[in-house]
């Protein structure tokens, strides 16, 4: 049978059903896209921008640390020693969780 001796109605059924395979396609291709770019995403933050959080974490901590102990240098009294003092156990022993 050919293309030009069909009727009208098989014409567009035809024509509607590639168009619907054609559009199934897509839609596969671009579900298999997303997930292979979140997982390759979701590799790429517990790679790089995880670790720079526990830097910034460090950083932080030991700011607070130098910090306190200033503070302590400049005061001179029992109470700033004793709180420099807490902030440097903290930040060790934050370092050791991070």
């Amino acid at each position: 049978m050919k293309f030009f001796d069909m009727t009208i109605k098989v014409k567009l059924s035809a024509t509607l059903l590639l168009m619907a395979a054609l559009l199934i396609g897509v839609g596969v291709m671009g579900f298999v896209g997303t997930r292979t770019a979140n997982a390759e995403l979701e590799t790429m933050f517990n790679g790089r921008l995880l670790p720079s959080s526990w830097t910034d974490d460090i950083v932080s901590l030991e700011r607070k640390a130098i910090e306190s102990i200033e503070v302590a240098t400049i005061k001179q009294d029992a109470e700033s020693s004793a709180a420099a003092a807490v902030v440097i156990r903290d930040a060790k022993i934050g370092r050791a969780h991070v």
